[in-house]
């Protein structure tokens, strides 16, 4: 039950790894310019970052760590809103401009590419297209997308996606019915679900960060070579964000991806991606 349950909201899973001191180190450089401009919310994100990290490190990446861009990431932030098609699209928008953001923040050389992921593929240099679905009853993914990315001579696949952890509300549903009947219990099992460390994945660690909010990052190997990084970190409203990183490119923008010689994204940096991002999204 559990792992049918966990197939239905995340698919096939993957992880990640994180080392601090050296995030904290370029973080109080950056702290001063923060300050000067007000940015509450990224110094927020120093403190999801470290909390996250600390408590992933792992064993070393395979990528070198980049050295954090001089920009500041501004310190407005904003809600997941997908009331209607309006809502759901506008949110989108700004989340992929955010992603955006931390990516050459953490990684300042990284490029994308074009990568049919979902469909929805961008154009070369654009960074992946989020597909935002209005709220409904049985919306378990709000938010999703994923393009090509390049760094360090290596290319991948980057997607996003959001999930919610909340049962279903659609009264005509017998299951709805029936996880409702407790639904702060019903929650509670799917974030163990999407949080917590399951058995099939070796490589992987989970914990909670110094505010509270739960992590999880993993590595999970493939056929023929595929590896595939994974961040997911608990939103402040409790949703969660799944970043996850694969060395697969497909030729021409399609989906048969051909495995590379290694992400061009490293477990670590993909975590630091997720506490950026996160440190954004208001409750």
């Amino acid at each position: 039950m559990g792992k049918q349950l966990f197939d239905e909201v995340i698919g096939t899973p993957p992880p990640s790894r994180v080392d601090v001191a050296a995030i904290v180190r370029r973080e109080r450089h950056r702290r001063t310019a923060l300050r000067a401009a007000g940015a509450a919310t990224a110094v927020l994100a120093v403190v999801v970052s470290a909390g996250m990290l600390q408590q992933v490190r792992g064993p070393q990446s395979e990528a070198p760590q980049a050295q954090a861009s001089s920009s500041v990431v501004t310190p407005h932030g904003f809600r997941l809103a997908a009331e209607d098609r309006r809502s759901a699209e506008a949110t989108a928008a700004t989340l992929r401009g955010v992603l955006d953001e931390a990516v050459h923040r953490v990684v300042p050389q990284a490029t994308w590419f074009r990568q049919d992921v979902d469909g929805h593929p961008p154009a070369d240099g654009e960074p992946p297209v989020l597909i935002g679905s209005e709220k409904t009853a049985k919306a378990d993914q709000p938010f999703a997308g994923g393009t090509g990315i390049a760094a360090t001579g290596r290319r991948g696949v980057l997607t996003l996606q959001v999930l919610s952890t909340r049962p279903c509300a659609d009264p005509s549903n017998p299951k709805c019915a029936q996880e409702n009947e407790n639904p702060e219990l019903e929650q509670q099992r799917r974030d163990e679900l999407l949080l917590t460390c399951q058995p099939p994945v070796k490589d992987c660690a989970d914990g909670t960060g110094v505010d509270g909010r739960r992590y999880l990052a993993q590595t999970v190997p493939g056929d023929g070579g595929e590896v595939t990084h994974e961040a997911r970190l608990q939103l402040a409203d409790r949703r969660v964000l799944t970043l996850r990183v694969s060395n697969l490119v497909a030729a021409g923008g399609g989906k048969a991806g051909v495995a590379q010689a290694g992400t061009p994204v490293s477990r670590d940096q993909l975590g630091e991606v997720a506490a950026l991002v996160g440190a954004r999204i208001l409750p």
